[in-house]
């Protein structure tokens, strides 16, 4: 089976039907507008104070466009396409060489929702409301609290797309996967705006947001060590993420096996991001030692780590917990040594 090419990315001319091209294409084409006004927004909103606390939006509605002729080696009807939103609602329908408009719908979540970029701490949109605004002064200001603004973020979300047809009852059927990663429009909405008839569902209740939105813990290898025939990780590299609701001051720390990081503090005067690190250095020796000789594979690490916040008494208020299986991996071409495990929260 000859090699076709499968094609996802922005438009960069209008969706104008051409018959010409479309009868003469043999790919799949995935699309979205190009001037982004088909694309999920997510409303943001907060106090006459001039600050942002609450997500009013539930539901995020895209518009994928696709065309595509069926393999030629499919056998005639069998051609499927399904397309989803990662993590959102998933259709399935017949390809075609005309351009097909679809609408996918995604539940809310803070970004970017991912699985190829999980490494990534997530983004909220009030921090990034927040964040805006303090950039913001005197006349700009009060344009931004009376009008409000408008911002796109990148890469938020991920559309997947599966082709699969049937070639014949003999050889069973074959498939293309791709995905492609779609922004999003966050609105900053006025703060000091007409509110006598506003309405509709929002994610926090009251006047007071909550004092932490976000705190994550990613772990990942950051120098390796030769063992005989193996590649080990010698030191871990520990990633720590808080954002806060409103103003804050405590200390974070990182915890694992027979190990403790330096305290850093944290001195938020207003709603507000950090990002920590630190850095675990894995005893192998301990297991067995490290040879020049072709021993066996070194046992492997179950190891288990927090990132703890807490207030300026000391007393814990948030504490984020991982468990990695560390191991080593044979030498092998395209075969890298790497950690497996689950987050316990």
């Amino acid at each position: 089976m000859r090699t076709r090419n499968f094609l996802i990315g922005m438009l960069t001319a209008g969706l104008a039907h051409s018959a010409a091209v479309a009868s003469d294409l043999d790919e799949i084409q995935l699309r979205i507008n190009p001037d982004l006004t088909d694309i999920g927004v997510v409303k943001v909103d907060g106090e006459a104070d001039g600050t942002y606390n609450k997500i009013l939006t539930k539901t995020l509605e895209y518009g994928v466009y696709v065309r595509g002729d069926p393999p030629p080696d499919a056998v005639p009807g069998t051609s499927i396409l399904s397309l989803g939103l990662y993590g959102g609602d998933w259709i399935s329908s017949k390809i075609t060489a005309d351009w097909t408009r679809y609408t996918l719908s995604i539940p809310y979540h803070d970004f970017p929702y991912i699985p190829t970029m999980s490494y990534l701490p997530y983004k909220s949109p009030v921090g990034m409301c927040n964040d805006r605004l303090r950039q913001s002064s005197g006349a700009a200001r009060n344009a931004f609290l009376k009008k409000g603004d408008t911002m796109i973020f990148e890469g938020a979300y991920e559309l997947r797309s599966v082709l699969g047809w049937k070639l014949d009852n003999w050889h069973g059927g074959d498939t293309w996967r791709r995905h492609m990663n779609v922004p999003v429009k966050i609105k900053c909405l006025a703060l000091n705006r007409d509110r006598s008839q506003d309405g509709g569902p929002s994610r926090t209740s009251g006047t007071m947001p909550p004092l932490f939105w976000s705190t994550t813990l990613k772990i990942e290898p950051a120098k390796m060590v030769r063992d005989g025939r193996y590649m080990c990780p010698s030191q871990l590299k520990l990633y720590g993420f808080v954002e806060t609701g409103r103003k804050f001051q405590g200390k974070a720390i990182f915890m694992g096996p027979h190990y403790l990081s330096a305290i850093t503090p944290l001195n938020f005067s207003y709603a507000g991001t950090r990002n920590l690190t630190a850095t675990y250095p894995v005893k192998w020796k301990e297991i067995g030692g490290l040879t020049t000789t072709s021993d066996p594979k070194p046992k492997k690490q179950k190891l288990t780590f927090r990132f703890n916040i807490a207030d300026l008494s000391g007393k814990l208020l948030r504490s984020v917990e991982k468990t990695l299986n560390v191991a080593c991996n044979k030498i092998e071409v395209n075969m890298p040594a790497g950690l497996s495990g689950n987050p316990a929260n």
